[in-house]
């Protein structure tokens, strides 16, 4: 059995695992803890409630799917199934142009325009991100800037820290923003009422 044969027999082992499945559940768990105090908090100060997180098994599988994809080096499939846009098509080719850095995507922008400036015939003026724009959705269904924001810009990194840590960074922005709300000093001269429809005419 060759190197990449073991990592996908070893995370298909770690996805079968019940200690696995026993963690993800826990951290789930405090996942959820934590968003259902946000909530109350938000509630408790006047601001409307975040959503509700989707079913706790749901996280769990997706805990469970991390696992097997860090185990296998293929976080590169786990963040197609789980963060990439709908949209995407032609995922093996898209994955050639992950994690470019500047210079190599310039590059690559400016020879998509190139290549269909000559096949649609269109004069220099055409922008090169225009025609880019045109190629990448043909060739992968979804806008130039969306490509860039989420294949070109992408890393395992990333991924792994998204999957992971999502939720409590959400929550830990929300915790936060409303601090910001209610400690934030009130205008000068305002009396904590509406500019308009409260005084007198």
């Amino acid at each position: 059995m060759d190197q990449i044969q073991q990592k996908m027999a070893g995370a298909a082992n770690i996805e079968d695992r019940e200690e696995i499945r026993a963690l993800a559940t826990a951290v789930a768990g405090v996942e959820r803890d934590l968003h259902e105090a946000v909530q109350d908090h938000y509630e408790a100060i006047g601001i409307d409630r975040p959503d509700d997180l989707p079913p706790a098994e749901e996280r769990v599988d997706q805990f469970v799917r991390l696992v097997g994809a860090q185990v296998s080096g293929d976080l590169w499939e786990f963040f197609v199934e789980e963060q990439a846009p709908d949209a995407l098509q032609n995922v093996e080719a898209a994955k050639e142009h992950a994690g470019k850095d500047a210079e190599a995507w310039e590059q690559t922008v400016a020879g998509w325009a190139s290549a269909l400036r000559d096949d649609l015939g269109a004069g220099p003026e055409t922008d090169d991100e225009e025609l880019a724009d045109q190629f990448v959705r043909q060739r992968f269904g979804i806008p130039l800037d969306v490509f860039e924001q989420t294949v070109v810009n992408y890393s395992d990194r990333r991924t792994l820290r998204w999957a992971s840590r999502g939720p409590i960074d959400a929550n830990i922005r929300r915790i936060e923003a409303a601090t910001e709300a209610i400690t934030a000093p009130e205008p000068e001269g305002g009396t904590g009422e509406p500019e308009e429809g409260g005084g007198e005419a």
